[in-house]
């Protein structure tokens, strides 16, 4: 019981710090959003070394400085692509892609043995695609509106944060998922739940900001439903963090934020939800 209280005030107290940067962060215009972007990079960096780390756990070979400097010039590119007009960074992310890759082939001929040389470069595209291409959609994101990244992080981060107390001080009736045995039923709706609670309240505080005559996301017969179902993708992105976790034989990526573990167990919902958002947005958002 001790254990749970401590683990419980970890995240509350970690929640209180990240809370107001993070908003901060999202809404401070300074140089294209400097700061955010910054911030961004540095999460892509740790999540793609964290990524690999479970990967030299399971005896591949890998190639960090090459992954990480793609992923980072992934970001760098979107970012860039904020002071353009054109669609560069998008052939740019393409050519990254392809070109670190050659590039881990050609290390590879030097080796001794290629029994795991599939699983190495397979390795280095998710990376890529997770920890670069998914969350440059944060950028992107912003770069629309940072109140709709404001509102896709936080029934993200509620979905989360729902699941988790409603599972640990409500759960009784398990889910039997082999990839996370300690879900449970009540955790799944108390994840819905919080996440369209504090969709709905945002959109009701803050009608000028969230007004269906901007996109008609907002409006309450999509908001609601959509809600629920970014919930239940975010609840699917933490999942799928742990089946990496597993299949490495880890609990957490790492333990730099307390009471959450590594950044990967941070950002693992937004990778799914962010870029869904963010074409959803694209679709519904009027002129």
């Amino acid at each position: 019981m001790v254990a749970v209280v401590n683990e419980t005030l970890k995240r509350v107290l970690t929640a209180l710090i990240v809370l107001p940067l993070a908003i901060t962060g999202i809404f401070w215009d300074f140089q294209h959003y400097l700061a955010f972007s910054v911030i961004v990079l540095i999460a892509s960096i740790l999540m793609a070394l964290e990524l690999l780390s479970i990967a030299e756990i399971k005896m591949i070979r890998v190639y960090k400085i090459i992954s990480v400097a793609s992923v980072s010039l992934i970001l760098l590119s979107v970012y860039l692509s904020t002071f353009r007009s054109d669609n560069i960074h998008g052939e740019l992310i393409l050519f990254i892609l392809i070109l670190s890759t050659i590039i881990i082939f050609l290390f590879e001929t030097f080796q001794n043995s290629y029994r795991l040389t599939l699983e190495i470069v397979s390795i280095h595209i998710l990376v890529l695609v997770y920890c670069g291409v998914a969350i440059s959609y944060l950028l992107k994101l912003q770069s629309i509106s940072p109140y709709d990244l404001l509102y896709v992080w936080l029934i993200t981060w509620m979905t989360d944060t729902g699941a988790y107390f409603s599972g640990k001080y409500l759960g009784k009736h398990r889910l039997n998922l082999k990839a996370s045995p300690n879900k449970t039923l009540e955790g799944f709706i108390g994840g819905i739940f919080f996440s369209l609670l504090s969709g709905v309240l945002l959109v009701f505080l803050l009608p000028q900001q969230y007004s269906a005559d901007r996109s008609s996301f907002y409006s309450w017969p999509v908001l609601i439903p959509v809600t629920v179902l970014f919930a239940v993708i975010s609840i699917f992105g933490d999942l799928a963090e742990s089946i990496m976790k597993r299949s490495g034989g880890v609990k957490d990526s790492r333990s730099y934020i307390p009471g959450h573990g590594g950044v990967l167990d941070v950002m693992d919902s937004l990778v799914y939800t962010v870029p869904l958002f963010y074409f959803l947005q694209i679709l519904l958002k009027k002129s």
